[in-house]
């Protein structure tokens, strides 16, 4: 793992189907990624508007209001995780591609195929508004169509040298909003039945999101969690599926600690803690 790879938090700002429709942004989009190029992509149906979002507060108003709800499965348009790659082109583009390790979709992950050329678009003055992926996968209807996708990484947030000494006030199991935390949570149990897919499940925090998916059979559970501020306690934004995720045992920062124990056991199942990172 390259030592000075930070996490990243990146949400999509639109999705445009080629070469007819207009771009549009249905979906509330989060991807967390560590260090270690681990990933969880949560796609979860908006309320409102449809339009792009066009900025880092934009998306954290139209997604952050959350009161901690449980979701229907129909609100859920995609959700998958795995490990990412990406290798330099010609010119300033990459290629990227998605392994999937679970997906909502379909248990037969190793049919999936997920990749794209990016680039980076500029404004005038030669700032980046946004990275645009392009490729080909299947629309809504199940068939395989050429698009676009423009993705914005949320900013680091700074802390207070105080907060981190503990002089500042914090609630209760709160976590100190390091900007660079990172830790990966990760479940597999042996096969359900002969010929069957495994249980699997993945829990990432980075910043100051945390979310999770486990596919348990054909039985799926979603969560995505926030913490605005340091000192301010971690909520739910919302929940899809009537398993249980770890999540609330990462909202504080004891299992970023060195003698922490390597795994948990959390409703029954024990997830290990396959990656961890303050800086």
């Amino acid at each position: 793992m390259d030592a000075s790879r930070k996490p990243s938090v990146t949400f999509r700002r639109h999705i445009q189907w080629l070469p007819d429709e207009e771009a549009s942004e249905p979906t509330s989009t989060l991807v967390l990624t560590s260090p270690g190029l681990l990933y969880v992509d949560v796609r979860v149906l908006r309320c409102g508007p449809t339009s792009p979002i066009r900025s880092a507060s934009e998306f954290l108003e139209d997604n952050c209001d959350g009161n901690g709800r449980v979701g229907a499965v129909t609100e859920l348009e995609w959700a998958f995780a795995g490990t990412s790659f990406r290798t330099e082109q010609k010119g300033m583009k990459t290629h990227g591609t998605w392994a999937h390790w679970i997906d909502s979709r379909t248990s037969n992950v190793e049919d999936v195929v997920d990749e794209g050329v990016l680039e980076d678009i500029l404004d005038e003055h030669g700032r980046i508004l946004y990275e645009l992926e392009s490729g080909e996968m299947k629309n809504p209807s199940g068939v395989l169509q050429a698009y676009e996708e423009g993705w914005i990484d949320l900013p680091s947030t700074s802390i207070n040298s105080n907060e981190l000494k503990g002089k500042a006030k914090r609630q209760p199991d709160s976590g100190s909003l390091l900007a660079d935390a990172c830790i990966v949570l990760r479940t597999e149990s042996q096969l359900r039945q002969i010929g069957g897919a495994p249980d699997r499940g993945m829990v990432i925090r980075a910043g100051q999101f945390i979310q999770g998916l486990l596919r348990q059979g054909q039985h799926l559970t979603v969560e995505r969690w926030y913490q605005e501020d340091s000192g301010v306690a971690f909520k739910r934004l919302f929940k899809i599926g009537s398993g249980t995720l770890p999540c609330e045992r990462l909202v504080n920062d004891r299992l970023l600690e060195p003698d922490a124990p390597s795994a948990i056991t959390y409703g029954l199942v024990q997830w290990s803690v396959v990656e961890k990172s303050t800086s």
